[in-house]
């Protein structure tokens, strides 16, 4: 089974690096990266592909962070928010960042430029091998 990972960011440069952080701990598990720079093609690739995990940057050029937060809410696959916004800005709600993403359904926030972002996305990368091919650090365990 080929592990479907779309990654949405509106820069280049950033889409590039998870990627390829993706690709490189998916342990020889076969796995098709998806691109979307923007909320529209996210839709599109996510109505087009059912991708198993979805990276994914909240301030997109086309869309508000409310209008990318309703997105995750309407998403099957776990979504990690992946942001350089600090996770404890005040929404509009009273709420944090961090909470707002979470009541949306958001499975995790990993703040961009951080020590922890590398760690979390390759515990991540774990998490969907091991569901949807029973495979963990190599071995079958399904």
């Amino acid at each position: 089974m080929k592990i479907k990972i779309l990654i949405v960011d509106d820069n280049k440069d950033t889409r590039d690096i998870i990627g390829h952080l993706a690709d490189a701990t998916s342990k020889g598990q076969p796995t098709e990266i998806l691109y979307a720079s923007n909320l529209a093609e996210a839709k599109k690739q996510t109505e087009e592909h059912d991708p198993h995990l979805t990276f994914l940057d909240l301030n997109l050029g086309d869309a508000t962070v409310e209008q990318t937060l309703a997105y995750i809410s309407m998403c099957q696959p776990p979504v990690i928010v992946v942001s350089g916004l600090s996770p404890n800005q005040i929404m509009s709600s009273g709420k944090t960042l961090l909470a707002e993403c979470y009541i949306a359904g958001a499975e995790d926030y990993i703040q961009k430029a951080t020590d922890r972002f590398l760690q979390l996305q390759a515990e991540w990368m774990k998490v969907i091998l091991r569901k949807y091919t029973g495979v963990e650090n190599g071995k079958q365990i399904i």
